[in-house]
């Protein structure tokens, strides 16, 4: 004897309903991340077509469908309502001068580096000898290329830490003040 079919709750048909959907999917993109890929743009798509978080929110309006990736979920938007919305002025607008903004921030940032470049290449920096490398380091029982590697660091930390108060007599940008700093003092050892 049957038992009597019990009526399914909402979320049990909303589960029913969405492995339907993926399963006609499947049929018709070969897999679920191929018809994500062809039919949506994602944020990062967006956001390098000139898109911002308050345009994507005023046009656009909630995600359509969302991803789930390795690391965190990723929202996507349907591309044909997306190529639509590009066409309004507003849009056009916006976008235009979104990139415009872009690139004055790329300018600017070339800019700065290469200020900082040229400040690093006036330093004199004194490096340590290999020999006083190797003595600084605690015996161990290394292969010659670790001694090699570890007599490099010696003198890349010897020479960094030597050059620090200049480092910190800059107003800003010490992170790259450091790492051209690195890459000077690495071409000078040939490492």
């Amino acid at each position: 004897m049957r038992k009597p079919s019990r009526k399914l709750t909402k979320a049990e048909l909303k589960h029913k309903a969405r492995l339907e959907f993926d399963k006609q999917i499947r049929a018709k993109y070969g897999s679920i991340t191929e018809w994500k890929q062809k039919e949506f743009f994602s944020m990062r798509t967006l956001k390098s077509r000139g898109w911002n978080k308050q345009l994507m929110d005023k046009h656009l309006g909630e995600r359509d469908e969302t991803t789930s990736g390795a690391f965190r979920a990723c929202d996507l938007w349907l591309k044909k309502r997306v190529l639509a919305a590009e066409k309004l002025p507003e849009v056009k607008a916006s976008i235009k001068a979104t990139n415009k903004r872009a690139e004055q921030l790329a300018e600017a940032d070339m800019e700065a580096r290469a200020k900082v470049k040229a400040e690093v290449a006036k330093w004199p920096i004194k490096l340590i000898s290999k020999a006083e490398a190797l003595r600084r380091l605690k015996p161990s029982k290394r292969t010659k290329r670790e001694k090699d590697f570890y007599s490099y660091q010696e003198i890349i930390n010897a020479a960094k830490a030597e050059m620090e108060p200049l480092v910190l007599a800059q107003p800003k940008y010490h992170r790259l003040f450091r790492g051209y700093l690195r890459d000077r003092i690495q071409e000078m050892i040939g490492y």
